[in-house]
């Protein structure tokens, strides 16, 4: 996954006249504020590959990741044999 979305700001006019000057966000116009990347639900986001004396770091450090994602997560632990 990766961030191939540009999010794009029209900055409109002030002041006597600018209604007329301002053509909206019909074309991709703009100052480019950020990137996005396209999520579907389900689709994983991060996984770790960690030894059992790990793991509770490694559930530690994906707690603290959810926090920074703008998005509902859960984590899901699976071992495999």
């Amino acid at each position: 996954m990766y961030p191939h979305h540009h999010l794009r700001e029209n900055a409109l006019a002030a002041g006597a006249g600018a209604d007329r000057m301002s053509t909206g966000m019909a074309h991709s116009f703009g100052k480019c504020v950020g990137l996005a990347a396209q999520v579907r639900r389900g689709q994983i986001l991060i996984e770790l590959s960690v030894n059992r004396e790990h793991l509770d770091l490694a559930r530690k450090a994906l707690h603290r990741a959810v926090y920074k994602i703008p998005c509902s997560c859960h984590i899901e632990e699976v071992q495999n044999k």
